[in-house]
Parts: structure tokens; C-alpha cells; sequence
């Protein structure tokens, strides 16, 4: 226990304004902005609107994955540096140590920055009249606590994947949107091609913890917290998996970097299609073009990057050729409708009612319940 103490007295000296720059966010939002809010309206009911809308969890959090992403690289940065990994290592530390030194050290910077501005702002709210907002409150703390334990760990295993801050901070960016790009990609390939779609509102996401922030108005804490538990699994293996010598490359693990490969052709490819798809639809030539020219500049970007020789740009040139292929694969499963979805026809017993739009005139998009009868909007 002594030696972890002594940690946290070594590690706070370096902590101080990754520590400030999260207080002054904060107060900005709680304090400054709601000050604003509050009296730049007079009306009691929109006032308390936005007490509960700013101190409730529901504004724009942007700032937790913003700070979590701060102190997780800032803590971390000596694994990118040869000197200063080997300062480090020749102190009476063992890493996991300093593993969980850092982690409560940032977890208690961004509670006690959260918890202390929010307190101002309840005091500032109480100052007009406006109170019973502490139980919001509460609970907005315990969506953004989540929220910020996601993307913390996140941003720590974005650190252990790569070797410097610069593809840290692109594995993170690409680490949070990964799984929404691609869904939103097969979205809208159905919702070109298939015409019997119109679009999907109900789009679930896995990986990304804001969706789980946003999720059911924020009651999807339970899935949240157990993503950020995964993340900080994964995040702690790399730790420890990762060598001393690995500082300063583009990727640390050299089986990674054929799967990385795989999964930016295979999106690119699919992006590259939807967006050449809505141009010119119909000409198979161009879309052959398009595919193979994207699946050719993505492969060989990414060699470049992992090797940072120009020499490389064809090498594990088959994974570029297996990412367009599986990329292709769902192109034409959408295109062609090969699981069927245009051509399914329900059951007769099955129908509770048909609608009919108009994309001319949708005042006269018509219903017809099972029992025949016909209602209309307009």
C-alpha cells in the first residue's frame, strides 16, 4: 500500500494540467454555460428546463470522451518514448502498478472535476429559485461516469495498439466510429438498391459507448458499464503483452496489423460504392473501377504506414484482395437481394393491415386494415 501511494505522489507531478484542463471544461459547462442558460431567459419553466437538460446528463456530452481521451494518452505517453520508458522501468514499479496507479489517479481527476462543478451549478441554480434538481443530477453523473470509463479505456487501448501519439489518436477516432460507419454503409447500399426499404431508425450499435449514453434515454447503464469493463480487459492485456521495444512503431503487434488491413479496405470499399453507387448506379464498369482502385490506394496506404517505406505499398497484397472480395460479396448480396428481401411476400393470415405512399402526393397515402376498411391522411 505504501508503494502505491508513492506512485501516486511520483505520477501526480506530471498530472497537474491534464487535471486543470478537465476542471476548466467542466466549470465552463456546469458553471459558465448554465449561468448563461439561466439568465438569458425569464420565464421560470424554461429556466428549469435547462438546469435539468445541463446538470441531468441530456446536454451534448462531448466533454467526457474528449477528457477521457486526454488523460488516457497523456498517462501513457511514456510507452512511446525510449527514454522515457527506460526512466520509468528503473523505478521500483512493476507495471501493473502502474497500470492501476494511472487509471485512479485520471478516474478520481475527472469524479472530483465533475462532482465539484456540478455543485456550483446547483448552488447557482438554487441562487434562482430554481431547486430539486439534485436527484438529476445524481443520475447525470452516473451516465457521464459511464460514458467517460467507456472511452477512457478505449482511449487506452488505442494507446497500447500503436507506437506513437499521432496513430494513437487515429486508432481511437477510428476505434469509436468503426462499427457505426459500417452500418450506416449497409443502410444505405439497402436503401439504394432494394426497393421495398426505406431506411433503418433502429440501428443497434455494440462498441460504441455513446450509443449506450444515449440509449433508452440513458437507462442502458448496465450494457455501458459491462463495454467499459471489455475495454478495460482488452486495454490491460495490451499493457502487459506490449514490449519494451515497441515504442515508435505504427502498430505494436505485427499480427494486428494484417487485420487492420483487412477491415479499412473492407469499409472503404463499401463507403466508396455507396457514394459512387448514388452518381452512376447502373454502370457496372465503373463500379468494378471504383472498387478495384479503392481496394489498390487503401492496401497500399496502409503498408506504407505500418512499414514507413514506399518499397512496401504491395506487401500482404492479399489481404487487400480479401478485404475487396468480402467487401464485393455484400455488395452483391445487397444489389441482387440474395437473401430475398424485396421478393418476400407475408402470409395471407399474417396481414393486419397495408399502406400505400404516394411519392408524388403524400396526402394521399392510404391504409387498409385486415377487416377492409380504408382510412386516409392528409
Amino acid at each position: 500500500m505504501s508503494s502505491f501511494n508513492s506512485l501516486e505522489k511520483n505520477l501526480i507531478k506530471n498530472r497537474l494540467w491534464p487535471a486543470v484542463l478537465t476542471f476548466v471544461l467542466y466549470f465552463l459547462y456546469h458553471v459558465a454555460a448554465l449561468t448563461i442558460g439561466i439568465t438569458s431567459n425569464t420565464q421560470i419553466y424554461y429556466r428549469r428546463e435547462i438546469v435539468n437538460y445541463m446538470l441531468g446528463g441530456d446536454g451534448f456530452e462531448f466533454i467526457a470522451p474528449l477528457v477521457a481521451a486526454i488523460l488516457a494518452m497523456s498517462g501513457f505517453y511514456y510507452l512511446d518514448s525510449s527514454k522515457q520508458l527506460d526512466f520509468f522501468m528503473s523505478e521500483p514499479y512493476t507495471k501493473r502498478q502502474r497500470f492501476f496507479a494511472l487509471t485512479f489517479q485520471n478516474f478520481a481527476i475527472f469524479i472530483l472535476s465533475y462532482v465539484i462543478t456540478v455543485i456550483f451549478g446547483l448552488l447557482i441554480a438554487s441562487g434562482f429559485s430554481l431547486n430539486g434538481f439534485a436527484a438529476a443530477a445524481e443520475t447525470g453523473f452516473l451516465r457521464a461516469l459511464v460514458l467517460f470509463a467507456g472511452y477512457y479505456f478505449l482511449a487506452v487501448l488505442a494507446v497500447m495498439l500503436t507506437g506513437n501519439i499521432g496513430f494513437a489518436i487515429c486508432a481511437f477516432i477510428i476505434l469509436s466510429i468503426y462499427e457505426l460507419l459500417l452500418k450506416e454503409c449497409i443502410v444505405g447500399l439497402e436503401v439504394s438498391y432494394l426497393k421495398t426499404i426505406a431506411g433503418n431508425d433502429s440501428i443497434n450499435l455494440f462498441t460504441v459507448p455513446y450509443w449506450y449514453y444515449i440509449k433508452n434515454g440513458g437507462k442502458s447503464l448496465i450494457s455501458g458499464t459491462v463495454l467499459a469493463l471489455v475495454f478495460s480487459v482488452l486495454s490491460y492485456i495490451a499493457y502487459i503483452k506490449r514490449k519494451t521495444e515497441a515504442a515508435g512503431k505504427t502498430v505494436v503487434f505485427k499480427w494486428l496489423k494484417n487485420t487492420i488491413k483487412f477491415l479499412s479496405v473492407f469499409l472503404c470499399v463499401l463507403m466508396a460504392e455507396l457514394v459512387g453507387g448514388e452518381i452512376n448506379r447502373n454502370n457496372i464498369y465503373s463500379a468494378v473501377i471504383l472498387t478495384v482502385v479503392t481496394a489498390l490506394v487503401v492496401g497500399c496506404v496502409m503498408e506504407i504506414c505500418f512499414e514507413r517505406k514506399f518499397k512496401a505499398l504491395f506487401k500482404h497484397f492479399y489481404i487487400t484482395i480479401i478485404g475487396m472480395i468480402c467487401a464485393v460479396l455484400i455488395l452483391a448480396s445487397v444489389k441482387y437481394d440474395w437473401y430475398g428481401y424485396d421478393s418476400w411476400v407475408p402470409k395471407t393470415e399474417d396481414v393486419s393491415y397495408a399502406a400505400f405512399y404516394s411519392s408524388v402526393d403524400m396526402s394521399n397515402d392510404a391504409y387498409i386494415t385486415k377487416n377492409g376498411a380504408v382510412s386516409r391522411e392528409y
